[in-house]
């Protein structure tokens, strides 16, 4: 895939709950040009705690609509190192964003997050604006 943003959960959450005229459109956009891809750690994120069907569907819906990267051990180790650059500088972030961090890395993909700042303090991850 050519020019393939990583969706982050935060951004996912605001779409579906229609926050930020913006974000929507540019996610729309995103979407429409199968262009998105997410971590399975945000398909854990998505789902994890909702428990009417309804929701659970709408969230497998838009799910579907993006490549899914999976975790794999050259990721798990990036995110292992990233984990530990993070701590000796005191300034750690949600082990989930650690790994969605990872994946960009690994993947050379931007990720599309509300979250920047804590994505920011990682060396090499691109931010799509």
């Amino acid at each position: 895939m050519e020019n393939v943003i990583i969706l982050d959960t935060c951004v996912l959450l605001d779409f579906l709950a229609g926050k930020g005229t913006a974000t929507v459109s540019q996610v729309e956009r995103i979407l429409l040009d199968a262009r998105a891809a997410v971590s399975v750690v945000t398909v854990f994120e998505l789902l994890r705690g909702v428990e009417q069907e309804k929701h659970i569907k709408q969230r497998k819906e838009l799910i579907s609509l993006c490549t899914v990267l999976d975790l794999t051990p050259p990721i798990s180790e990036r995110a292992a190192g990233i984990y530990t650059h993070l701590k000796k500088k005191g300034s750690l972030i949600h082990m989930e964003d650690i790994l969605i961090a990872a994946t960009s890395l690994h993947w050379r993909y931007s990720v599309k997050t509300a979250n920047w700042k804590d994505f920011a303090r990682i060396p090499g991850v691109k931010i799509e604006e």
